[in-house]
C-alpha cells in the first residue's frame, strides 16, 4: 500500500515510444534510455526538475509537471528542448531506428504519492488518451519528420497560446474537436518546428475565400449603408486549413489568409 495524498495542481504529460516494438529487448532499452534523458532534460529547462512525479509505464513515461512550472513554460520551453534532445540523437540513426514521442497534455488536481509516482486524477487519464489518440498516431505519419508531435488540452493551452505567453504563436497549432471519455472536447495539436497537419477531427475555418476587412462604421457606430451583408468574424486562435486557400489564422478580430508560406 502507497501513503495516500491529496491531489494538488500540476500537468500531466503522458509520453510514449513511436514503433518501439520491433528490435527486441535490446532496442526497447536503448530507446527507453534516450528518452528519459531527452525528457529529463526537458524537464531541466522548464525548471523545478526535483519536484516533477515521474513513472515509467511500458514503452513511455507519465510525467507530472508542478503547478510552479507555467504550462507556457512547457509549450515554449520544454517541448522544444525535447524536440532538440531527440534531433541529436537521431543525427546518426536511420528513420527505422530513430526515436520519436507521441504526447499527451492536461492540466489539473493529481494525486502523487509520497514515492513520487503519480496515482490518480482525471488530468492523468485525459493526457493519456490524448496522446494515444488516432488524431495524434495520424499526424506522427503524416510528419514523418518531426521528433515529437503534442495534443494539448484545452484547459492548457487556453492557459497560454492566446495571449502569445513566452512567444507561442496560434499559428502552430490546430484545433480539433475529439471525443475522450465519451465527451466531445477540444484539443490542440502542435508539434514544435512543423505545420499541424490536416488530421481526422480537425476543425475548418467558415470563411471567405479572400482576406476580409469590414469598412469602418462612421462616427455614430452605424456601418457603411449598402453593404451587402456581414462579414465573417474571425475564427478564435490557432491555425485553420482550406484546401483550396492555404492556412487562415483569426487573430484580433482580423482574418488572415496565407499561400505558399506567405502572408496576403
Amino acid at each position: 500500500m502507497y501513503e495516500e495524498t491529496l491531489p494538488r495542481p500540476g500537468t500531466a504529460v503522458s509520453s510514449d515510444i513511436v514503433r518501439s516494438s520491433p528490435g527486441g529487448y535490446p532496442r526497447h532499452s536503448e530507446l527507453g534510455l534516450a528518452a528519459e534523458e531527452a525528457i529529463g532534460a526537458a524537464i531541466a529547462a522548464a525548471g523545478q526538475p526535483g519536484e516533477w512525479a515521474r513513472s515509467s509505464r511500458g514503452d513511455g513515461e507519465m510525467s507530472v509537471a508542478p503547478a510552479g512550472v507555467a504550462p507556457a513554460t512547457l509549450l515554449a520551453t520544454a517541448l522544444p528542448r525535447l524536440a532538440a534532445a531527440l534531433v541529436r540523437y537521431n543525427g546518426n540513426k536511420t528513420k527505422e531506428h530513430q526515436l520519436r514521442l507521441r504526447l499527451g497534455l492536461d492540466s489539473g488536481d493529481i494525486q502523487v504519492d509520497a514515492r513520487g509516482v503519480p496515482r490518480g486524477g482525471d488530468p492523468l487519464v485525459i493526457a493519456a488518451r490524448l496522446q494515444e489518440h488516432p488524431a495524434n498516431r495520424e499526424a506522427m505519419t503524416a510528419v514523418p519528420d518531426a521528433p515529437i508531435c503534442a495534443l494539448v488540452s484545452d484547459t492548457v493551452y487556453q492557459r497560454a497560446v492566446p495571449y502569445r505567453a513566452l512567444g507561442l504563436d496560434p499559428r502552430h497549432f490546430r484545433r480539433l474537436e475529439l471525443r475522450i471519455e465519451g465527451r466531445e472536447q477540444i484539443a490542440w495539436l502542435y508539434l514544435p518546428g512543423f505545420e499541424p497537419p490536416d488530421v481526422d477531427g480537425a476543425v475548418r475555418a467558415q470563411v471567405a475565400h479572400e482576406v476580409v476587412r469590414a469598412p469602418a462604421a462612421d462616427e455614430a457606430g452605424r456601418a457603411p449603408v449598402g453593404d451587402p451583408k456581414p462579414k465573417p468574424a474571425a475564427p478564435p486562435g490557432g491555425v485553420r486549413i482550406k484546401r483550396s486557400s492555404g492556412i487562415i489564422v483569426g487573430d484580433y478580430g482580423t482574418v488572415h489568409q496565407y499561400r505558399g508560406g506567405a502572408e496576403e
